[in-house]
């Protein structure tokens, strides 16, 4: 599935690329859930999305939508889990699939200069942050050849590291305690 696309210049041109979501039963689903491919290496499938019954119009993404998110059902392979083990399941309701496609299609984002720009910290500290080696940070900073790209997980990471930085005084240490417990 196709998540989003953007532009990089290879072999002195513009080419498209685009960050895609392996099936469940792909053969790299063991250690990788996205990765990003040319154009050249995907194959159209039908889509699976259904009409929208009220307007036809096919469903939108919630930064597109006027009057909310409507509800999405799509068929998914079942992958590797064993349903005889899931006990005490919440239901996915129309406000909880709004709040996954509002986090889903969210664009937020820091570029590592602009990160750097900002906050006095070291290769090693931007490594740690983004978990990614010294090497691949290096690489975000170099030009021509030697220039690798951060991933669109690199730039969340940095975006929720700023915004932590920024507010944190303002968290209450309850929600700090959700979010960061070791459980």
């Amino acid at each position: 599935m196709i998540l989003g696309r953007f532009y990089e210049y290879h072999h002195h041109q513009w080419m498209v690329y685009y960050i895609i979501q392996l099936a469940p039963d792909s053969p790299s689903a063991a250690w990788v859930t996205t990765d990003t491919a040319a154009e050249a290496d995907l194959q159209k499938i039908p889509d699976t999305v259904e009409l929208n019954e009220e307007n036809g119009d096919s469903y939108r993404y919630p930064t597109h939508s006027r009057c909310g998110i409507p509800p999405l059902s799509l068929h998914c392979p079942t992958g590797r889990y064993n349903p005889r083990r899931r006990h005490n399941l919440r239901p996915i309701t129309q406000r909880e699939q709004y709040i996954i496609d509002l986090y889903c299609y969210c664009e937020l984002g820091m570029t590592p200069k602009r990160f750097y720009a900002k906050w006095d910290v070291t290769y090693e500290q931007l490594s740690h942050i983004c978990s990614r080696s010294l090497g691949t940070v290096q690489n975000w900073f170099n030009r021509g050849q030697g220039y690798y790209p951060p991933q669109p997980r690199d730039l969340r990471h940095l975006a929720i590291m700023d915004f932590l930085l920024e507010h944190f005084e303002e968290i209450p240490q309850s929600l700090m305690d959700l979010l960061c417990s070791s459980r």
